[in-house]
């Protein structure tokens, strides 16, 4: 009911993914209840499909890279695959995509006390004279945009937002 009530209202919600974090049935059981509400509200669309069938010469690659990448990421237990390289470049080159995001300092742990040479925030320093460098985090993207943006980067004319 929870997901139909989501689904109703698109003015104050859009589902962009649907979780299951807790149950009393086997995942197959839920996978079907779950595509049933959608076949029910109308809402089946799936961007993955659409981009996998882009007739472009970027579009049959990207295919290509997606049936080699999806096999993988169902092996280790994962329902999606995240492209982190496309989240970089898309928040480089289109700040629109971005919906919030955090400032915090930052130092690269050399000694091994939390790990070693990795990059630790550090979200307890709040003071301007703290002497250390800043970084902008991405905390949340518009989907609605990254998926414009790679549905376009995969035709042949150049990318227009």
């Amino acid at each position: 009911m929870a997901i139909m009530l989501a689904l109703s209202s698109s003015t104050r919600a859009q589902v962009i993914g649907i979780t299951c974090v807790f149950g009393t049935t086997v995942l197959d059981n839920v996978c079907n209840n779950v595509k049933r509400v959608l076949v029910a509200c109308n809402k089946k669309e799936d961007n993955y499909d659409r981009m996998i069938q882009v007739p472009t010469t970027k579009g049959r690659f990207y295919s290509r890279i997606s049936n080699l990448m999806v096999p993988r990421s169902k092996a280790r237990g994962r329902t999606f695959c995240t492209d982190c390289d496309l989240l970089a470049v898309a928040a480089t080159l289109y700040p629109e995509s971005i919906k919030s995001s955090m400032d915090s300092p930052l130092a690269v742990e050399c000694e091994g006390t939390y790990c070693r040479g990795l990059t630790i925030l550090l979200k307890h320093y709040r003071s301007p004279d703290h002497k250390r460098r800043s970084v902008n985090i991405v905390t949340e993207f518009h989907m609605d945009i990254v998926n414009q943006l790679r549905y376009q980067m995969l035709q042949d004319d150049p990318i227009t937002l």
